[in-house]
């Protein structure tokens, strides 16, 4: 039985609680392998492979794929940017077009615009 309280607590602090407002905390699980929690995450995705956890993670992303944003607003301008991995509030917030790029803790590297 504690293994399964550890992963309640685990499963809690990961995903965090919906505030007593919110009905529901929005999820994705699509064909093209993108996964989503959390409101307005990936809520513009046409692109494949994305990940996002956190309110307005990935929200603008349309066409970037292989993307993992994972705090709240990370990760939420990218439009085209691919193969990169925000973790953290606000983290690659500003990221639209960029490539490759890690970045990890509250607003860590915010504004990123133009190519690789």
């Amino acid at each position: 039985m504690k293994t399964g309280v550890n992963f309640m607590i685990a499963g809690a602090i990961l995903l965090g609680f919906c505030s007593a407002g919110d009905a529901q905390c929005p999820q994705i699980c699509d064909n093209n392998a993108n996964t989503a929690l959390g409101n307005s995450a990936l809520s513009n995705n046409t692109g494949s492979n994305n990940t996002a956890v956190g309110n307005s993670a990935l929200a603008e992303n349309t066409v970037g794929f292989d993307n993992t944003a994972l705090g709240n607003d990370a990760l939420r301008n990218n439009i085209t940017g691919t193969l990169n991995t925000a973790v953290g509030s606000r983290a690659l917030a500003s990221n639209t077009l960029r490539r490759n790029n890690t970045a990890t803790g509250i607003d860590a590297m915010g504004v990123r615009r133009g190519r690789s």
